[in-house]
């Protein structure tokens, strides 16, 4: 059993601002997605941290896969926008914890796994897109956000997988100079309309919160 535990070099800066409390500032660091590849007998899993911008260790996510037991199963285990250490802590115990139940489990810091992971479960998120009226959003044709940060570039697409139908729709997130080949569904939906295109703008608006210029187009 091979366990190795993930050292991260995280640059925080904490300001006092008058009486106003704490303000921490989070630096560009070098983090980089890491992924566990688990093995019991002839079974494969994987375990994906994904930090979801850039060089900052937030916002992020745990993966999981279940690559010959169930092809195509993908989950979203936890994420954070904003605390720093949660994804890599909340993976280092799931990682023990299927070490203790006879999985074999590896950092496998070379591989370029396609994570393609959608929110478990989206059903809260769906309901509260319910309240509101976003079936105008659909436009009846696939749509693209090319984001671009210095020379690297990100693609968010949305994508309806029934042809002239708003659902069942799903957000991709692509990372084609950075990890080729890397490609997350970051929302999935099958019969709230609207939820789909709500999430991808406010998903391009935190990119560009983050100093990613974004723009849309109908095609890739």
């Amino acid at each position: 059993m091979n366990n190795e535990i993930i050292s991260f070099s995280l640059l925080i800066i904490a300001l006092i601002v008058g009486g106003c409390g704490n303000l921490v500032v989070i630096a560009p660091t070098d983090v980089e997605d890491k992924v566990a590849v688990c093995r019991n007998n002839s079974q494969r899993r994987l375990v994906t941290l994904d930090y979801i911008v850039g060089k900052y260790p937030v916002p992020c996510q745990v993966v999981y896969e279940k690559q010959t037991e169930n092809p195509g199963h993908r989950q979203v285990l936890w994420e954070a926008d904003q605390t720093v250490g949660y994804c890599e802590q909340k993976m280092e115990e799931f990682i023990q914890e299927l070490n203790g139940e006879g999985w074999q489990c590896s950092y496998d810091k070379q591989s370029h796994v396609t994570p393609v992971a959608k929110k478990t479960p989206p059903q809260a998120s769906e309901k509260q897109a319910e309240k509101a009226d976003y079936s105008t959003l659909y436009q009846g044709q696939d749509k693209v956000a090319i984001c671009t940060n210095n020379s690297k570039r990100r693609l968010v697409t949305l994508d309806y997988l029934v042809e002239e139908n708003p659902v069942p729709c799903q957000v991709v997130y692509e990372k084609p100079t950075e990890i080729p080949g890397h490609r997350q569904v970051l929302w999935y939906a099958k019969q709230t309309e609207g939820y789909c295109e709500q999430e991808m703008a406010g998903f391009i608006q935190k990119l560009e919160g983050y100093g990613w210029q974004c723009e849309y187009r109908t095609e890739k």
